[in-house]
């Protein structure tokens, strides 16, 4: 079926998005590499409370999470550990 799906946000060379089906997660994956057409190395993901719907927000050094039962976080974008 159909369903909406938050955009990726990218900032300070990493990437984060939230693919869900069928084990959702938020996961960040660092793109600086040598070969352009190298694969994204994965830094990390985190598992509860995931956005399925809304799109994350990088900025003042965090990255900004809501998840559709109301949780939200900021959490550090180079570790994915809470910050709050």
């Amino acid at each position: 079926g159909e369903g909406l799906v938050p955009s990726v946000v990218v900032g300070e060379k990493v990437l984060f998005a939230t693919p869900g089906w069928p084990k959702p997660a938020l996961r960040a994956w660092a793109l600086e590499s040598a070969t352009p057409a190298a694969e994204p190395k994965l830094l990390w993901e985190q598992p509860k409370n995931v956005p399925m719907m809304p799109t994350s927000v990088l900025a003042n050094g965090l990255l900004f999470t809501v998840s559709e039962k109301g949780f939200a976080a900021a959490l550090d974008p180079t570790t994915g550990k809470p910050a709050w």
